[in-house]
């Protein structure tokens, strides 16, 4: 209802302002391969949370005819798709405690039929705040990668907002992306560069550098990684990789180049 107006108008007003840039809207490679030869910036624009589908298939259509091209099946809340994996009041609230809730439960009927119109759409799914039953769930429908854009790795710490093993070989068996999340808050998360680098490199032993991404989810905002606040700072993640060993082609594959490929 209103919701979905109003998330129309936005995409509509964001549309409208990088339109007056340089910056180009993503909507195929083709779109990719015009930035490189131009020189400008491209634009992937995605959706965190489908809740304003509201159980109707339909507006997959309409996001998609604004521009969208991904979208995270779920964000703060469970919706008519699925499951998050962390309560946020356990989050926010029991953190500090070190007694956050991971959620269960899987895909629903209608996200099922989500993930398979997201297919013919080739929409990217991204599976960040997911439960566990719902990123298995979609792994067994999808018949393309999945991505799950800012993560990490919970052997490294018990965090629910971060993959366990048996998720990350999963994904990645499916050619999938991992994207590391520079983010700490009250004791859970990547605290510095060491850290990041520690997730990083797991990865490249446990599965494959080609699975590795840059997850960067919203800069300048409380609880960034002591190294990363800003968008500039990402060269700071690219010199740390280099300065522990990952060469310049791994490097390239982490900060972005793996990402253009999927």
């Amino acid at each position: 209802g209103n919701n979905f107006r109003g998330l129309k108008n936005q995409i509509k007003r964001l549309t409208k302002e990088i339109n007056k840039s340089d910056i180009i809207i993503y909507d195929s490679f083709k779109s990719i391969e015009k930035g490189i030869k131009e020189e400008k910036p491209v634009c992937f624009l995605a959706i965190e949370g489908a809740d304003f589908l509201e159980n109707k298939i339909e507006r997959l259509q309409e996001i998609y005819d604004l521009g969208i091209r991904g979208l995270g099946l779920v964000h703060f809340s469970d919706n008519c798709i699925g499951k998050i994996n962390t309560d946020v009041v356990s989050m926010v609230v029991r953190a500090k405690i070190n007694k956050i809730q991971e959620t269960k439960g899987g895909l629903t009927d209608f996200g099922r039929e989500v993930v398979k119109e997201m297919n013919k759409l080739h929409m990217e799914i991204d599976l960040a705040h997911g439960s566990s039953e719902m990123i298995f769930d979609v792994l067994k429908i999808s018949n393309q990668p999945v991505i799950v854009s800012h993560t990490g790795v919970r052997s490294i710490q018990d965090f629910s907002r971060y993959l366990t093993d048996e998720e990350i070989i999963a994904i990645s068996q499916k050619g999938g992306l991992i994207g590391l999340w520079p983010f700490y808050f009250r004791g859970k998360g990547m605290k510095d560069m060491d850290d990041f680098i520690a997730h990083a490199k797991y990865l490249k032993n446990f599965v494959s550098v080609e699975n590795i991404a840059f997850g960067s989810d919203a800069n300048g905002l409380p609880g960034a990684m002591k190294g990363y606040k800003f968008e500039k700072d990402i060269f700071n993640i690219e010199k740390s990789l280099l300065n522990v060993g990952f060469d310049k082609k791994e490097t390239s594959k982490i900060m972005g180049d793996n990402m253009i490929d999927f």
